[in-house]
């Protein structure tokens, strides 16, 4: 999309994506964004993909997405996934919600329940479906495995990763790591970890983080930090 995408509050129902090429696939239900999508709901979506980056709505973010909702389930071996979009490379994600349960196995570098990894903005928007990766050393979080600035948002879905790699993870409840400020945000959702991984109700790494808190419990393996 290099214009505007307007969904006028429509919902696109029952999207089915599936890949079984172990080569590298890029997916999503748009490729790239460098325009702007609003007003859309992507309902009871399902991608099972292997090898590539897999987005629920954009594989590829430069632009804005606003008021977009997605729901339904992602089964990928992917290196980028998330249940809104795989990879925000910049861009701006506004008033978006994620109700998507993903689970990823045999793959796995950044993995959200609404980014895989964000290098733009996240503001005023929520994640609630489960985000679950095994046998891979990941950056996982309940709305974003890796991203920049977030604000106002919340994750509230299980987050869980379990590997035999020594310091294989980061999970965390919101955000697996943050290289920006977290604001006014939070995460509710049971976190679990592997072996030596870092893991926090929040964010297991971020530079600032500023009111914001985590309620939910959490568990790691051997040698992990809490």
């Amino acid at each position: 999309v290099d214009g505007i995408f307007e969904g006028l509050g429509h919902a696109i129902a029952n999207v089915r994506i599936e890949n079984s090429d172990t080569d590298s696939q890029n997916i999503g239900f748009i490729s790239e964004n460098t325009g702007t999508i609003r007003d859309l709901s992507l309902v009871n979506e399902f991608i099972s993909a292997l090898a590539g980056a897999h987005g629920g709505l954009v594989e590829n973010n430069l632009g804005l997405i606003a008021h977009v909702s997605v729901d339904g389930s992602i089964q990928s071996a992917g290196l980028f996934v998330g249940c809104l979009v795989a990879y925000g490379q910049s861009g701006e994600i506004v008033d978006c919600t994620a109700a998507v349960n993903i689970q990823v196995a045999n793959g796995g570098k950044f993995i959200g329940g609404l980014v895989g990894r964000s290098d733009g903005t996240i503001m005023n928007s929520r994640a609630t479906g489960s985000v679950i990766s095994t046998q891979a050393p990941s950056v996982i979080g309940g709305l974003a495995g890796q991203a920049v600035d977030v604000s106002f948002s919340y994750a509230s879905g299980q987050v869980s990763a379990s590997n035999n790699y020594p310091h294989g993870n980061y999970v965390g409840g919101l955000i697996g790591s943050s290289s920006g400020t977290v604001m006014q945000s939070f995460a509710s959702g049971e976190i679990t970890g592997g072996i030596s991984d870092e893991i926090a109700v929040l964010a297991a790494y971020a530079r600032t983080i500023t009111d914001s808190y985590a309620t939910g419990s959490v568990q790691g393996g051997h040698e992990s930090e809490i």
